[in-house]
């Protein structure tokens, strides 16, 4: 697939957690997605459960396990690359959970 080849490819990757307004789609987190990307950095996002096209019921159990199901798929075909935790509003405490379970490892 063409995006395993671009995470595999040296530049960082930025995995963006979106906030409790819209979806991984809106207007405003396309053009920023724009300008990382312009910027030499790829995205990735998803919605949560619940949101946008993703079925199921939003939990905090949920958006933290499927943040970090995501993150390891990142790792999984990035190699080395860096990859960032990016979180807005609802997403920061969706990554800070991320992160409180990576640490954990």
């Amino acid at each position: 697939m063409w995006y395993e080849d671009a995470l595999a490819s040296s530049h960082p990757i930025i995995l963006y957690l979106h906030g409790n307004a819209g979806t991984r789609g809106g207007d405003h987190r396309v053009e920023l997605y724009k300008v990382l990307s312009s910027l030499g950095y790829h995205v990735v996002t998803f919605d949560y459960r619940g949101w946008g096209d993703s079925v199921g019921t939003p939990s905090e159990r949920g958006m933290t396990y499927d943040a970090l199901h995501v993150f390891d798929w990142i790792k999984a075909r990035s190699g080395d690359n860096p990859v960032y935790i990016w979180g807005h509003s609802l997403g920061t405490g969706v990554a800070t959970n991320l992160v409180r379970r990576l640490c954990e490892r």
